[in-house]
């Protein structure tokens, strides 16, 4: 039952925040423009991994508990994000 409430959380919490991450990011310019190599017509936002890292990170840090592990699985995410961010608003 654990996963499947957890598996429901994520789902829910990227559902709400992409839409927000969305306008946010067009907002402050994080946009692809399409060229010529693009599959995508229109400028998309770039910043869907906001939302998913948190759907995922948020339900994880509130049933694994406090621990090393669960420190270090934060952290690493969050670098990873970080960098990812950082790819998106430098284009």
């Amino acid at each position: 039952m654990l996963y499947f409430s957890t598996f429901f959380l994520s789902l829910f919490i990227t559902m709400a925040l992409v839409p927000i991450c969305r306008s946010l990011a067009m907002r402050l310019g994080a946009y692809d423009v399409p060229n010529e190599r693009s599959v995508h017509v229109k400028p998309i936002a770039r910043s869907g991994g906001i939302a998913m890292a948190l759907g995922l990170l948020l339900p994880l840090a509130l049933w694994m508990g406090r621990g090393s592990f669960t420190y270090a699985l934060l952290a690493g995410t969050a670098v990873l994000v970080l960098e990812g961010l950082i790819d998106d608003f430098k284009g």
